[in-house]
């Protein structure tokens, strides 16, 4: 495990709830920012298509 200098023996290391809520927040950002990603590309398609 890498353990950051300064931050020896923290709780949080050992806490898998904290863990569990980050991972879980973080995977909830890269849904909402998948699903904008993709919402913008498909109307890009579509205005292109469009224009074509």
């Amino acid at each position: 495990m890498v353990v950051l200098p300064g931050t020896e023996g923290m709780r949080e290391y050992r806490d898998w709830r904290f863990h569990a809520v980050g991972f879980a927040r973080g995977t909830g950002v890269a849904l909402i920012g998948a699903l904008l990603c993709g919402a913008v590309a498909v109307a890009i398609e579509a205005l292109v298509a469009r224009a074509a």
